[in-house]
Order: structure tokens, then sequence, then C-alpha cells
């Protein structure tokens, strides 16, 4: 086969021998019995279901998510979303890899939105949300590793750049909601934007595959923050105790029920925005992920659990 073929340009009925990162793997059973191997397989231009119904085990032993593997398979149209049938696979040398060829990463520059974000930083009227904001970014290698980090593993923003971006959007869809609520206090909500993710750059590993980290796995990313905003506020004398809790339970109560993973459920009337806002950005993005190869307009979203479409179909060429 000429050259690579990419996540993008996979086509149902034809054939394809390529080199993919593992993003994630799980040995499952079929209806009729017997096993078969599960893969989300990824490159830098999107991600791609596999399955390898037999001969997988030879390689399960060595098989690890962050790992590459080049296969031989089949593409297919499943739920109308791409999809791989592996008849054959062979574990790759990541010495032999460059990374950077299957990671995908924000289109945007990550660069201006930091610019951005850093201003609405310096906006901030209230002195104390001022500091709180500034030494959240400020120790070694912190902005660098909020600029490169995904937002999620698999779900939304699954990208190097991921994380900046959908904090970058959830901070102007918050203070233009605090425009048109005056009632809403739009320092505290721009702050809860800006820090509601913040611990996964901890939570998350970019190197190699998009992961959970062993503190992510034990702790988790709202935890991680909360604890971030309890040893920044400390050093920061005569923190107002009642903004300290206001703060902490925007960060807190963020995925807005208890099934999410919510300590708290939104009880400010800026947590209840941002609640909303995050899930509205976070499933806007894997809604127009999920429909990324849907070539008839329509696609299975894993994110919103049902089927999707596009509200004007375009025609085949």
């Amino acid at each position: 086969m000429a050259g690579k073929t990419f996540v993008k340009d996979l086509k149902a009925g034809g054939a394809v021998e390529g080199m993919f990162l593992v993003a994630q793997k799980e040995v499952r059973q079929k209806k009729t019995g017997g096993d078969y191997l599960y893969m989300a397989l990824r490159d830098k231009t999107g991600t791609v279901t596999a399955f390898m119904w037999d001969g997988y085990e030879p390689i399960l032993p060595k098989l690890e998510v962050g790992g590459y593997l080049k296969v031989s398979a089949m593409v297919q149209k499943y739920n109308n979303r791409t999809q791989l049938v592996v008849r054959k696979a062979e574990l790759v040398a990541p010495a032999s890899v460059e990374a950077a060829e299957f990671l995908p990463a924000t289109t945007l520059d990550t660069a201006a939105l930091w610019g951005d974000i850093e201003r609405r930083i310096g906006a901030v009227k209230d002195p104390f949300l001022r500091k709180l904001l500034q030494a959240a970014f400020a120790g070694p290698g912190v902005k660098e590793g909020f600029l490169r980090a995904p937002a999620a593993k698999m779900m939304h923003h699954s990208c190097v750049g991921g994380l900046i971006e959908h904090t970058h959007s959830l901070m102007k869809l918050c203070d233009l909601v605090a425009g048109f609520y005056p009632q809403l206090d739009a320092d505290l909500l721009a702050a809860g934007a800006i820090l509601h993710d913040w611990g996964k750059t901890r939570e998350l590993s970019s190197e190699g595959a998009f992961d959970y980290t062993r503190e992510g796995r034990l702790v988790g990313h709202i935890v991680m923050t909360a604890q971030e905003i309890e040893r920044i506020v400390n050093g920061i004398p005569d923190f107002p105790a009642e903004l300290k809790g206001n703060i902490t339970h925007l960060i807190i109560s963020h995925h807005g029920q208890y099934e999410f993973g919510s300590p708290k459920m939104p009880k400010l009337r800026e947590a209840l925005v941002l609640s909303h806002l995050d899930s509205l950005d976070s499933h806007l993005k894997g809604f127009d992920e999920d429909l990324a190869d849907a070539e008839e307009g329509s696609a299975y979203s894993d994110i919103m659990g049902r089927y999707i479409f596009e509200t004007n179909v375009k025609p085949k060429a």
C-alpha cells in the first residue's frame, strides 16, 4: 500500500493496512460465546473502533494502551460510523514511531486562546479571585501542561490542546450569559469556568495515549482542583471564607449530577449556569466529532446515547 492511510480517509468496503496508536483495549464476550478483542485505534486525524474476532491471543499479553499496532483490516460501517474488522495485528516498537503522528491536536491557536484567558484573568475585579487565578497557573510547567492537555480521554475535546479549547469556550459562554443575567456574579462565574477542569492537567496523560494517571484514577480532577484552591487560598492573606466556599462549590458541582461524579449538586446561580454550559460545550463538541465521518448525515453518538443527525444533509458528490 502506497503511503499512509489516516483514520479520516477510511472508506467502508475497502481494506487497510496501517499503523495506529492503541487508545483503548478490552476483551469482551461474544453473544454467541467466546471472547473477542475490542479496541479504539487512533492517529492524528481521529479515532476508529476496531474488532478482532479471533487470533488476537498471541499479541494480548504485550498489548498496552499507548502502544502501537500494525493491522490488516476490512473497513465497514455500523450505525453509520466507520469501524475496522482486524484480520491480522502486529505489535510495533515505540522507539520506531513518531508519536506526534498518532495524537490528534486542536486546530485552534492555543497561544491565542491562552492570551484571551490571561486577559480575562487580568480583568477580574475581585482582587482575591484574581490572585487565585494567577496563582493557579504560576507553578512550574502548569501553563505548558494546560495548553497541551486533552479535556477527556475519549468523549469530547480528546486531543492535544483540547483542555484549553474547552476552557476558553466555556469562559466565553459564561461571559455571554453573565451579560444577559445581571443577578449573576460575572467574576465568580468566569473564575469557575477557567478553573473547573484545572485538575485534568494531572488527571490525564498525553504521553503516548490519552489515559488516566494513577493520581487521576485514585483522586480525580474535581478533587485535585479543590485541593489546589485550598492550597492557594491558604497562602492569600484575608481571603474571604465565603468566597472560598463559593468558588469551591462551583468546582465540585460542575458535573451537575451525583451520577456524573459531582460531589455536590449546584446550589448557587453561578454553579447552575456553569454546569449547564459545561455540559452544552462538551456535548456539542462530542456531537460534531461523532458526525465527522457520517456520510449520510447520521450516526450513533456515544456521548448522547442516541442517533444524531445533521440539520442539512449535503448530497453526495
